[in-house]
């Protein structure tokens, strides 16, 4: 599922949901074709592939990316 959504302040916000089969990069590549705005996700690298896009992070993507960065669960939030 991809999801897709317009800038906050537009005249006609849009939230869209698109069901693909897979995750590949084929498909933001041919729904936002030569889209060349600011690109908000989450660090996906098949987003990275919109090449003239303005690419910024999600920071409530950050703690996932501390997660997986520091090799687990810090101490205090594993089971004794």
């Amino acid at each position: 599922m991809w999801c897709y959504r317009s800038a906050q302040d537009c005249a006609e916000p849009v939230v869209l949901f698109e069901y693909q089969p897979g995750r590949g990069q084929e498909h933001p590549q041919k729904f936002l074709g030569d889209y060349s705005g600011m690109l908000m996700s989450d660090g996906y690298s098949a987003w990275r592939t919109l090449k003239k896009a303005a690419h910024f992070g999600c920071m409530a993507q950050y703690p996932e990316f501390r997660f997986m960065s520091s090799g687990g669960w810090p101490r205090a939030y594993t089971r004794a």
